[in-house]
């Protein structure tokens, strides 16, 4: 499961290709945020809260990262300045991780500092949360390349439709700023998310003029075949039905139709 907490907190439910249980999703391997606008918050307060979650799920969190977009959000939330948000999610990212891996824990940034404390308890996951960076822009390839875990933008939705080809040059971009950094380019997970409708069995066949992995299960198995042949192992679906009963519907038939023929053999 994860959440989408901007603005509008609200959780949503997701299916992952290479883990969604074949049992009819009766459980969730990995909870996630997709993703958490990084200046909004106290990057202590933060730490904390993810560091008890992950504890409580038994080490099954996944941070993603995002900087914002909207101006008045910041003015609102009395945010940093939102000309510095790149700058400040870099600073909170750093802080973060350090209280997740270092026991005491002191840190002085240009945007925060914090004296020598005792962050407990640790994440269960050894290095810390992993953090996954939102975003297609040039500098959130940067920041993926230099500090993240994987990275994890948006496809197939406006203002960046990412498709294959234009994905995959991206990530030789990013693994162009992770080698400058002393990185191992291969060590960043790649994943994307994008919207997920399974046209019905019978009847009539899914008829939209949005993007996304939408139409039978061919057309999605032929997709994510796609963005699977340019490196992309961890897919993270926005579900089409707006009604609980509808999302179930559709994972199951995902975990059944699906899933079997994209699967690949663990590393």
């Amino acid at each position: 499961m994860w959440a989408a907490p901007a603005a509008a907190p609200g959780w949503r439910r997701v299916c992952r290709a290479d883990e969604v249980p074949a049992n009819g999703m009766k459980e969730f391997p990995v909870d996630g945020t997709s993703v958490l606008v990084v200046p909004y918050r106290n990057p202590v307060v933060t730490a904390k809260m993810l560091a008890t979650l992950d504890v409580m799920s038994g080490g099954r969190m996944i941070l993603g990262a995002g900087v914002g977009w909207m101006k008045e959000e910041f003015e609102t939330l009395q945010a940093p300045p939102f000309t510095e948000r790149g700058k400040v999610t870099d600073e909170y990212l750093r802080l973060m991780r350090d209280m997740w891996t270092k026991e005491p824990v002191q840190f002085v940034g240009a945007h925060y500092r914090l004296p020598s404390v005792s962050a407990m308890p640790k994440p269960r996951q050894k290095g810390g949360i992993p953090i996954w960076i939102g975003g297609h822009t040039d500098v959130a390839l940067r920041r993926t390349g230099e500090l993240a875990d994987a990275w994890h933008p948006i496809a197939m939705r406006p203002p960046a439709m990412l498709l294959p080809d234009e994905y995959a040059e991206k990530v030789k971009v990013m693994h162009g700023w992770a080698r400058k950094a002393g990185r191992d380019p291969k060590a960043i997970t790649l994943s994307v998310r994008v919207p997920l409708e399974l046209a019905p069995t019978r009847g009539k066949a899914v008829v939209s003029d949005q993007p996304g992995f939408r139409g039978s299960a061919q057309d999605v198995i032929r997709h994510i075949k796609s963005y699977q042949a340019r490196g992309v192992s961890h897919f993270v679906f926005d579900l089409a039905p707006p009604d609980l009963k509808g999302q179930l519907t559709l994972m199951e038939r995902f975990a059944q139709e699906v899933r079997p023929k994209v699967l690949r053999a663990p590393r």
